[in-house]
């Protein structure tokens, strides 16, 4: 039967993708890619044994079935929401504190996160900092919070338990005033003699990072810059050209103010995850808080 199998993303993604007629769209509230979100759509189309959507030229239309389904999803979410609420008035009393570290490169992606959880149970404090991805590891080390929202992770101890929340896509940006941006093609060559920036991060990502520009025989020698969040903002202000995970600069694409180039990064992978003690689980709040995300 259907509600045995169906999970909560492919309900939500097809709830966007109805909402905007725009996979793309859904694929960005949810913080996912549109192949990502297209996968959950033909999974549940494969459920139902039937086609949710229809492309009438351009434009993205609800079937019949479609039309059905988007308004039972809305009663259900809508039901889910009340079931929230009815659990913040079991739980209305004094809950223990959520002391949770976000990765400030990713800082729109953790908010975005938990702001649910945060409507959802109003009751229960989240107290969290912003702190930089080589800083985190001292953190964690000496436990100074409950619950850490990390990319790319580096070694962690064995009584930490990670549990993935979603993936990042990487792409290679310049400023739209390089000359670069207004290319269709472009090859190593094209790119080899360019101003490139990178981290001194130990990190996996950024090693990949390295070993790409190195394949594409990059002539120049890095431009070193603190962070990816300074690369950016070095790629805006043209200074080189730079590998970024796409969701940090969202608001600098729509701008204009820099320009994705045509070169392959999808060996460049990485995972947002969240990194928890599991004795942590033995408190109510921070239990809730966990099966939030489960």
């Amino acid at each position: 039967m259907l509600e045995q199998h169906f999970t909560i993303r492919q309900i939500e993604t097809f709830y966007y993708a109805a909402k905007f007629l725009s996979i793309t769209q859904a694929a960005q509230t949810l913080y996912m890619s549109p192949p990502a979100a297209w996968k959950h759509i033909k999974n549940l189309e494969i459920l139902c044994e039937k086609p949710l959507f229809k492309k009438i030229g351009k434009t993205l239309e609800l079937t019949g079935t479609g039309s059905m389904l988007a308004d039972e999803v809305t009663i259900f979410l809508a039901a889910r929401t009340n079931l929230s609420s009815v659990i913040h008035e079991i739980t209305s009393e004094a809950q223990q504190p959520i002391q949770l570290s976000i990765t400030n490169t990713f800082q729109n992606v953790g908010f975005n996160l938990i702001q649910p959880f945060i409507e959802a149970f109003p009751n229960i404090r989240v107290d969290f900092t912003l702190d930089r991805w080589r800083d985190q590891g001292a953190i964690m080390s000496e436990n100074r919070h409950d619950f850490y929202m990390i990319s790319d992770p580096f070694a962690i101890d064995h009584k930490l338990v990670q549990k993935k929340l979603l993936s990042f896509e990487y792409v290679l940006v310049a400023s739209s005033k390089h000359p670069l941006s207004q290319c269709k093609r472009l090859t190593a060559h094209d790119i080899c003699h360019s101003n490139y920036l990178s981290t001194h991060t130990a990190s996996i990502t950024q090693t990949k990072h390295n070993e790409l520009f190195k394949q594409w025989g990059m002539k120049k020698q890095p431009i070193y810059v603190d962070s990816y969040l300074a690369a950016k903002e070095a790629a805006k202000a043209n200074i080189g050209i730079a590998i970024l995970p796409k969701c940090i600069i969202e608001e600098e694409l729509t701008s204009n103010l820099l320009a994705i180039l045509p070169m392959e990064t999808t060996m460049i992978k990485t995972s947002f995850l969240l990194v928890y003690k599991s004795s942590q689980l033995d408190k109510g709040s921070h239990e809730m808080f966990f099966n939030y995300f489960a």
